[in-house]
C-alpha cells in the first residue's frame, strides 16, 4: 500500500511472499496490440526499482500480424524488445523460477 502511494501511476514491480506461497501482482502483456515502446517504457519504470519484469506472452501468437501494423508480426516484437534489454546485465528467468 505505502508503494501506491508513493509511487502513484507505477504497479507493485516484486514478487510478494503470502506464507507458504508466492505471488506476482503485476504481468506486461506481448499480443497483438503491444507496441515495443510500451514495453520499454515499462520495463524501464520497473528497473527503476530494481524489480522483477515479467512479460507474458502465448507463443501460438507469435506469427499473429500486429494490429497496427500488418508488416510486423508479434515475434519481432518480442526479438527487438529481448535485444533492447541484453544491454542490461539482468537475468532470464521463468515464472516458475522467479516464485520459487
Amino acid at each position: 500500500m505505502v508503494f501506491k502511494i508513493q509511487h502513484a501511476g507505477y504497479h507493485y514491480p516484486y514478487v510478494l511472499k503470502y506464507g507458504n506461497h508466492n505471488e506476482i501482482i503485476h504481468h506486461y502483456p506481448l499480443h497483438p496490440t503491444t507496441h515495443l515502446h510500451n514495453l520499454i517504457e515499462s520495463f524501464e519504470k520497473v528497473k527503476r526499482f530494481d524489480g522483477d519484469f515479467i512479460l507474458s506472452t502465448h507463443y501460438i501468437e507469435f506469427n499473429y500480424k500486429m494490429s497496427y501494423n500488418p508488416n510486423i508480426v508479434m515475434k519481432n516484437i518480442l526479438f527487438e524488445f529481448i535485444n533492447y534489454v541484453l544491454k542490461y546485465k539482468i537475468k532470464f528467468v521463468s515464472l516458475s523460477d522467479l516464485l520459487k
